[in-house]
Formats: C-alpha cells, structure tokens, sequence
C-alpha cells in the first residue's frame, strides 16, 4: 500500500511539472512551490520528508512570526515613546505581520498536494502579499537607515526636520511606492489546470493575445526577464547601495571621532543586525532567480531556489528576535509592561 501510495505522488508530480513546463511558467510561488522544485529532483520518500519539513517549517513561521510581530507592534507601538525609528519599525512588523497571516493558505496548498482551491482572486492577492512584503521590507530598511545616517552624521538638521510625523508620511508613501511595484505580479499571477481535478496558482507571462507561436514564447520569456531585473534592481540593488552608503558614511563618522547628538551605539547595532538579516534571507532568492533565467533550472539551480525560499519564509519572524536579543529599551519596556499585566489581574 505504501509503495502504492508512493507511486500515485509522483505521478502527480511529474503531471504538475509537464502543466508547468507546457505553460512556461516561473514557480515563484515560495510560500508553495519551493517543496515543489525540490521534488522534481528527488522521488519516493524523500519527498515525503521534504513536505513533511515544509510543513513543520510553516507551522513554526506561523506561530513566531504572528506571537513575534504582534508583541513588536504593542511594545514599540503602543508602550514605548513614538520616535522616527519606532516608526519604521512598526511598520516593518506591520510587513511581518501580514506576511505571516496569509501563511494558512500557502500551508493548506502544501498540504493538499499543490492543489489551489481558493480560486484566481486570492491566488493573485496571497503571492502578491510576499512581494508587498519584500517591497515594503526593503524600502523601509532604507528609510531607517537614512534615518540613522542623519541623526549620526547631522545631528541638528535631524533633530529640526525629522519627527514621528515626517515618518509616518514617509511610511505611508513608501508602501504606495510598494503597492506599486507589485503591480505587475498581479497581471501574471494566475490559476491553471493541472489534471486530476487539480489546479496550480503560479505565474504565467503569456497575456491572452499573444501569438500561439514562437513570437509568443519569446515575448513571454522578454517579460520575465523584464520583472526579475526590475525586482533585482528595485527590491535589491539600489536599496542595499543607498543602506551600504549610509552606513560607510555612518562609521567614517564614528571614526573621525565627532560628537553626535543621538548615541548611535546600541540603536546602530539592531539596526545593522535587522539590515544583515533581511540580506541574508533575501539575498539568495534574487540570486538564484537570476541565475534560473540565466541558465534555465538546472538540478543545482533548481535546489538553490529551494534553499532560498525557505530562508524567505524564515525572515519574518526574525526581527522580533532581535529586537529582543539586541534592543535593551525594548525588553525593559516589556518587562514592565508584563509586571503591570500581572499585577492588574492578581499575580503581583
């Protein structure tokens, strides 16, 4: 029965990568399809083990991230003083957040053999979630450390012209700015058959007049290629040139020896630690996009984009943990907050 059993799932499998493959679709669903490129790799039992893992993985995600960036939101949103930097930082839990509510459905598709039965509306709206939270991530990062340069390299311009005010407009305009950009993914995001009563939510550059010939494949590669440089170059590229330049200009200050209004020690460290994080996690991802357009997925290419979507679930529940490894203002304030708690309901 087992073996059986074993049999019909990879039948499946090779039915779900000739529907991608006679689609001429890029698996970029991550949350979901990241097992799926493995298991085009492997058979039997070992993909058993990577769902297995997949799921695990989703679960724990699940329950850091929405624990994790709730306490971030109530502690730096609602018991700390408002400042430039806790607004960012509330709107980074914010991205965390809705990036980790939607993982019930990338879990369900999981768990249901890649199967989609929550129809196109939400396929396109879930996946998009991950790009708003890339975008949005990646355009606050910037925004923070902007922010961190200034008050470190010009103190009293900082203090006279940046407020919690100017950063919740700045805020605002960088998630429109974010909206934007996802633009696109909405277009080629869509819902296909795959056999079997079964359907895939996933992308598909061909728009409904291309050509059925040559001229239509092309075309549809050209606009891949267009939205994986465009997400390189805006979601990676330029932000990591604009935060690498702000924190050169940042330690050449500290070098010199120049005295600066705002103590840049500690608040500088979380910074760094929340900037290194989000790159490591999102780095691979472009990376190995990149390099799937380059040289076509191969078996290497292939395992590469797997480890890199797992990394891209795993940073949303990373920044809590450092704001409660690294930020000491931030766990003494939850401290007294917790004590205040207990005292209130008789466990004082």
């Amino acid at each position: 029965m087992r073996h059986c059993s074993l049999e019909r799932a990879e039948r499946r499998l090779n039915r779900v990568q000739i529907s991608m493959d006679s689609h001429e679709t890029d698996a970029n669903f991550s949350l979901s399809l990241k097992v799926g490129v493995t298991a085009n790799l492997t058979r039997g039992s070992v993909n058993q083990t990577l769902l297995g893992l997949s799921l695990s993985l989703h679960l724990l995600v699940f329950l850091l991230g929405l624990s994790g960036n709730c306490l971030v939101l109530w502690v730096a949103g609602f018991k700390m003083k408002k400042t430039v930097a806790r607004v960012f930082a509330c709107n980074l839990a914010a991205a965390d957040l809705a990036f980790v509510l939607f993982l019930p459905f990338s879990f369900s598709y999981l768990a249901m053999g890649f199967h989609w039965p929550f129809g196109r509306a939400l396929c396109k709206l879930i996946v998009s979630i991950e790009y708003l939270n890339l975008f949005g991530s990646v355009f606050l990062l910037t925004a923070i450390s902007v922010q961190r340069c200034a008050s470190v390299c010009a103190p009293v311009w900082a203090r006279n012209h940046l407020s919690p005010r100017v950063a919740v407009r700045t805020s605002l305009f960088l998630w429109g700015l974010a909206l934007l950009s996802i633009v696109p993914y909405l277009l080629f995001l869509d819902t296909m058959p795959a056999g079997g009563n079964r359907t895939l939510c996933q992308f598909c550059y061909r728009l409904p007049g291309d050509p059925p010939d040559e001229q239509g494949r092309v075309l549809s590669r050209q606009r891949e290629a267009a939205l994986l440089l465009s997400c390189f170059f805006l979601a990676f590229l330029l932000p990591f040139s604009a935060i690498a330049g702000c924190h050169a200009a940042i330690l050449v200050r500290l070098r010199r020896g120049q005295g600066v209004v705002d103590s840049p020690g500690r608040p500088l460290r979380v910074t760094l630690t929340i900037v290194a994080a989000f790159f490591f996690c999102w780095m691979p991802y472009h990376v190995f996009r990149l390099l799937k357009m380059a040289t076509g997925p191969t078996p290497a290419v292939r395992l590469g984009v797997t480890f890199s979507h797992n990394l891209v679930l795993f940073s949303c529940c990373l920044n809590p943990v450092i704001y409660a490894f690294l930020g000491h203002r931030f766990r003494e304030t939850f401290k007294q907050s917790l004590q205040s708690i207990l005292e209130r309901i008789g466990f004082d």
